[in-house]
């Protein structure tokens, strides 16, 4: 059996073209998180979104993130315990929690603290992989790296690769795929 699949953006979203948006063509069982402002990426409400819609569900799903949706969504699973709601993770070319503030992407406000003390940062206890690129120009590789380690997350390196967008030439991924076919098949393995 297939699990659902979450798919959340980062700020400013996933347009046409973007890998997260023809991936949900590629299983009958995806959905896009709604309630969130993707032009106004405040973890706190993104969060709180996230774990709205964990808590309505009645099977586990896996989270396929990009970007700032990674940190909404490792911060929503580990605050709220909700790993029994999540069955795994794909977490691709995270944001680096030093770009963005409480109330927003850093640049819009440069004066106030980073959200890095408030993200909480811990093995999340659930199965998946976090995709890195060595050039993300939105997290720095050796961090993503330990990001990814933190969280108690298989590390796969995707090479030069930028941000992993339709800036970079992502749209459609066939590799995508396949990272999230193997870890529902983890997820089965570990079932039976």
């Amino acid at each position: 059996m297939i699990d659902k699949i979450l798919v959340i953006p980062g700020y400013k979203g996933s347009p046409n073209g973007h890998w997260q948006t023809w991936l949900q063509t590629q299983y009958p069982n995806t959905e896009r998180i709604k309630a969130i402002n993707h032009h106004k990426p405040i973890l706190s409400q993104w969060s709180a979104q996230i774990q709205q819609y964990l808590d309505q569900q009645t099977l586990p799903i896996i989270i396929v993130a990009h970007s700032f949706g990674c940190l909404a969504a490792l911060d929503a699973i580990a605050r709220k315990q909700l790993q029994s709601k999540v069955s795994g993770v794909l977490f691709v070319a995270p944001a680096s929690p030093y770009r963005f503030t409480s109330y927003g992407h850093r640049a819009d406000f440069p004066n106030e603290r980073s959200i890095v003390e408030t993200l909480t940062i811990r093995a999340l206890g659930v199965l998946g992989t976090m995709v890195v690129s060595r050039n993300d120009p939105w997290m720095n590789y050796d961090h993503a790296c330990c990001l990814a380690s933190d969280l108690g997350l298989l590390t796969y390196d995707a090479g030069y690769v930028g941000h992993i967008n339709i800036d970079s030439g992502y749209g459609p991924w066939p590799e995508v795929k396949a990272l999230i076919d193997d870890i529902q098949l983890q997820v089965q393995r570990n079932v039976n």
